[in-house]
């Protein structure tokens, strides 16, 4: 998760102004959908989802 989209994305939120997208993309070189994606996260943290655990290496066999 790059924390300056995240950054940008919570100026928008704390003056109450609503972010384009688009323009924000392109100021992070980013895809528009990801900056949405950070701006509703920001706005209802719920929808974050859960990192899936990491199965463990296969341990060798002697």
């Amino acid at each position: 998760m790059r924390k300056d989209i995240r950054e940008g994305v919570r100026f928008y939120i704390m003056n109450d102004i609503k972010p384009n997208f688009a323009q924000m993309a392109r100021q992070y070189d980013s895809d528009p959908r990801t900056i949405k994606k950070h701006f509703e996260e920001q706005q209802n943290p719920e929808l974050i989802k859960p990192r899936k655990p990491v199965p463990e290496k296969a341990v060798s066999v002697k």
